[in-house]
């Protein structure tokens, strides 16, 4: 396996810089420290520079967050918008295309130029192009997967990629200096960390059991088949490989024919002949659309975070067969916001 050396030059370089301040600042325009950068990037980008040339970063003490998503618990740790995010930018703008170059394909997860539509449409293609072939769908996810990563297995597989000492103390600080186990939730390096633990597994899937219909979206697996045969002995090898990663399949996995249940994944559930919205997605634009109404009816208007948080519902209803669905409740829609000033 190819390693890269030469690289902590291009991090510390002050154009990678600049750019990783932009890159950092996109979704978080309130923070003080973001708003500073906006004011006077140069100063900012010299600090980093001497920064990182004299290899005087230390990570900042990390922040917690609680979420709470679709009913489950989620605790985000994150550190500082400056210098912390913008070094771990800065990083990944030179490292991350080595790591994204090992991936296979179908996998879709925090990688530029895929996603959720991309998956979409190579899920749809392999259902409508291979019937037969497309039968019955395992689908599996990880059991507490961040937290369950092997912080001295990732650094080792990030170690076979890159052999730049200075670079490997970046990732080492990130890595080890975290909270709790495994790779925190909420850090912007963790994603593609986390996503790049599994791409050995992707290749095992691929290459050594052969699996044709193959997705992953982060810890969420899918793979289609002609027999529930040959996906229970893939789940039996795809549990012993994972446990040599530290990691365990969530006992919740499905084998299940297709048309019969749908397969739930990406916001979506799949079918041969169609794609719904999943039922959770479509009583959220539902009430999304009353919330709207109730807004008008009250002639206070729409509010830009209702708005947008519409506009983002229209926009997962293009990627499926809901046209009744948005053609009722927007109609239902316009009829509350003609000549009302919204």
């Amino acid at each position: 396996m190819k390693r890269y050396g030469n690289l902590y030059n291009q991090i510390c370089d002050p154009d990678n810089i600049r750019l990783a301040i932009k890159q950092a600042a996109k979704d978080h325009a309130k923070d003080p420290a973001v708003i500073r950068m906006k004011e006077n990037p140069d100063k900012y980008i010299s600090v980093i520079h001497i920064m990182l040339v004299n290899q005087s970063f230390v990570q900042s003490e990390y922040r917690t967050k609680t979420i709470y998503e679709h009913g489950k618990q989620r605790i985000l740790n994150y550190t500082r918008t400056f210098p912390d995010r913008v070094i771990q930018h800065s990083l990944l703008q030179i490292c991350g295309p080595i790591l994204t170059s090992t991936y296979i394909e179908d996998t879709y997860a925090s990688i530029s130029g895929r996603g959720l539509h991309k998956a979409n449409r190579k899920l749809k293609s392999w259902l409508d192009d291979d019937v037969i072939g497309t039968r019955y769908c395992l689908k599996i996810d990880v059991h507490h997967f961040f937290p369950s990563i092997d912080r001295n297995i990732l650094y080792h597989m990030i170690c076979r990629k890159i052999k730049d000492s200075r670079a490997l103390d970046l990732f080492r600080q990130f890595i080890f200096d975290a909270p709790g186990t495994g790779i925190p939730i909420g850090n912007y390096l963790s994603q593609y960390l986390s996503n790049y633990y599994l791409s050995g597994f992707d290749h095992y899937c691929k290459e050594r059991l052969h699996v044709k219909y193959y997705m992953r979206y982060m810890d969420d697996v899918i793979i289609l088949s002609n027999s529930k045969i040959i996906l229970r002995s893939v789940l039996h090898l795809m549990s012993a490989y994972l446990s040599k990663l530290h990691l365990e399949i969530k006992s919740n996995w499905q084998i299940f024919p297709v048309d019969a249940r749908g397969i739930d994944f990406l916001g979506f559930v799949f079918y041969h002949n169609h794609v719904a919205i999943r039922k959770r997605v479509k009583l959220s634009y539902i009430r999304s659309v009353n919330s709207m109404i109730a807004s008008c009816k009250h002639h206070n208007g729409i509010t830009d975070s209702q708005f947008a948080s519409h506009n983002s519902y229209l926009g997962m209803l293009k990627w499926c067969d809901a046209k009744h669905l948005s053609y009722k409740y927007e109609h239902r829609l316009e009829g509350y916001t003609d000549g009302i000033l919204c």
